[in-house]
């Protein structure tokens, strides 16, 4: 009676049994330390793509529009402000639009964007390590 029972717990602990790679691949999809120094090398790997964008140049866009309403009055109290027939008025309502266009190319700064790239570079190796340190 006892090899039975024993043959059976055997026969069903087999059954059950998942392989090596199966198990690993389980462990890493769902322990909680492991994702989080994964996402944490993910973040970091991005930042080297963030420091390499200071070799390229850039092109900034700005627009506006608003409106601006004056008052304007000389040091005596007297309107300076005058229609188009030169009557004096107190306030002035004007439409402002501005918008410019910039384009920055980087010549020289002193090394920083190859200093900047290769400390994100450390940095990636060093989450690296820490991602399969333990």
């Amino acid at each position: 009676m006892r090899n039975k029972l024993l043959l059976v717990i055997s026969i069903t602990s087999i059954l059950n049994a998942q392989d090596l790679p199966t198990t690993i691949q389980e462990v890493i999809n769902t322990n909680p330390v492991i994702l989080e120094r994964l996402k944490n090398y993910n973040s970091i790997k991005e930042d080297i793509t963030s420091a390499e964008s200071g070799y390229y140049p850039k092109l900034d866009i700005s627009i506006g529009a608003g409106y601006e309403n004056s008052r304007r009055k000389d040091y005596a109290g007297v309107t300076t402000l005058s229609d188009h027939q030169n009557n004096p008025i107190n306030k002035l309502g004007l439409g402002v639009y501005q918008n410019a266009l910039t384009y920055t190319q980087n010549l020289f700064n002193g090394f920083a964007t190859t200093y900047k790239v290769k400390q994100q570079e450390h940095r990636t190796a060093s989450a690296a390590y820490s991602y399969v340190e333990k």
